[in-house]
């Protein structure tokens, strides 16, 4: 068997499957599973941010893919996070889609906000908020 692999963030992950009876007769019954296999996922999508990833309080990025847009998604979402002591949103944008095969957004770093690293994460997508896939993050240096 040959799938496609989503845009899923890399990283370890582990395959599973499993076998069902055949077409018409119960489905929901799983005749037995198989014995899952550990991989290594690497992704053909990053983020680009300009001016660079290191930035000071009240500036402005402006983030685009890399390898790919959103696709048949509706936008792609854009979020900056605190990680500690918690992650918390600390702002956020909605990209603009551009022919299903790119998106472009700003985000304004807050002008008060504490130096640190930050972490930028963009998703895509649909308007009902299922979310297609996602890039992986990158890390936002604030001076």
């Amino acid at each position: 068997m040959t799938a496609l692999v989503p845009m899923v963030a890399p990283g370890a992950a582990h395959i599973v499957a499993s076998c069902t009876p055949h077409q018409g007769d119960d489905a929901s019954v799983t005749d037995f599973f198989y014995r899952p296999i550990s991989v290594k996922v690497t992704s053909p999508y990053s983020l680009a941010v300009r001016p660079g990833l290191t930035v000071a309080p009240g500036a402005t990025v402006s983030i685009s893919p890399i390898g790919g847009g959103c696709g048949a998604a509706d936008y792609a979402y854009v979020a900056l996070y605190a990680t500690a002591p918690k992650v918390t949103q600390v702002v956020q944008g909605v990209g603009t889609v551009t022919g299903g095969t790119g998106w472009e957004d700003t985000l304004t770093v807050p002008r008060g906000l504490a130096p640190g690293h930050y972490r930028l994460e963009a998703d895509c997508a649909y308007s009902r908020g299922a979310v297609l896939g996602s890039y992986p993050a990158v890390s936002l240096n604030v001076t």
